[in-house]
């Protein structure tokens, strides 16, 4: 009996010391597990804290433009360097044009801070206000770009300009007959991203596209139809006119007086920011009613005939 009874301690104490080296193994090498949280179990104070930073923090990254600019007072602008609309003085590095006198007047009637945050160009602009690196681009954008309607909103037009087909002066071909453009023979210029590109693909698809990058400029498609790379090329009548005067003679509008395209001018923000936009085109609408426009258009010398003024939306009494 005795021995039955030594036999039956000593098992339960090797259980015994079995049981507790496991759970020790068990502690300190097992992987960490992540258990779900009953449902209707109340959430303890520190993990409601956690998740409402986490929220909040989340929320502050996603918040509207609008929210942002008004939190901040400050307009962050995207812009293009390109004579006479936006200029940047190559020794000061002071920027000027009618661009930026209308940007710093918008601001001043919202009573903001402006930023020039980020030079773009024509091809990369919708990124950065899709990234928020800047809250708007300010400078007068085509509002008939649909490629860039895709991913941009716009303010309301503070001026309209066209479009021109431009040939070398000596250059008759397509006096009488437009469509002689479209051949596989005739070599147009473009810019990546911008109107002239638009142009041709819609309207000369037949023709030979010459192609320049982003990075290049207006000029640069005169240039190119100047020295013979191209036959023709489709240039903002306004933007083609310091061209034109340190080149006198050199090229010829086909279509002065009748441009091919006719262009609304606005700034751009992201797609989406509906109440940024309405709130600059208020700003803008002020500037045209107070007359405050037509003096910053004067001021920049803008008052020439490829220059349209949206019509007044009211009449005297009669």
């Amino acid at each position: 009996m005795r021995t039955i009874i030594h036999f039956l301690l000593t098992a339960l104490i090797a259980a015994a010391a079995a049981y507790e080296v496991y759970n020790y193994e068990a502690k300190h090498h097992e992987q960490p597990q992540v258990q779900a949280q009953p449902q209707n179990q109340p959430e303890s104070p520190s993990e409601t804290a956690m998740e409402r930073s986490i929220t909040v923090t989340v929320t502050g990254a996603d918040q509207p433009v609008f929210d942002r600019v008004m939190r901040s007072n400050t307009l962050r602008c995207g812009y293009i360097v390109l004579p006479p609309e936006f200029t940047k003085d190559p020794n000061t590095g002071q920027f000027g044009g009618v661009a930026y006198d209308i940007a710093a007047a918008i601001a001043k009637s919202l009573h903001l801070k402006l930023e020039w945050a980020e030079e773009v160009n024509f091809a990369n602009l919708t990124e950065g206000l899709e990234t928020k690196r800047y809250d708007a681009v300010c400078f007068p954008l085509y509002l008939g770009n649909i490629a860039q309607a895709r991913a941009a909103d716009f303010t309301t037009p503070f001026y309209f300009t066209g479009s021109g087909i431009f040939v070398r002066s000596d250059d008759d071909r397509f006096n009488n007959d437009l469509s002689l453009i479209n051949a596989p023979n005739i070599t147009v210029a473009t810019l990546d991203g911008e109107m002239s590109q638009t142009i041709r693909n819609a309207d000369f698809p037949n023709s030979k596209d010459f192609s320049i990058p982003q990075s290049g400029d207006i000029s640069m498609l005169l240039e190119a139809v100047q020295t013979g790379k191209a036959d023709a090329t489709f240039a903002d009548q306004l933007v083609a006119t310091p061209y034109l005067k340190a080149n006198p003679s050199k090229l010829r509008d086909l279509v002065l007086g009748n441009p091919i395209r006719f262009h609304g001018h606005g700034f751009a923000v992201a797609k989406g920011e509906v109440k940024l936009a309405n709130t600059l085109s208020m700003a803008l609408k002020e500037l045209e009613y107070s007359g405050e426009m037509d003096k910053i258009l004067l001021k920049d010398g803008m008052n020439m005939p490829s220059i349209l003024r949206p019509a007044k939306p009211y009449a005297t009494l009669k």
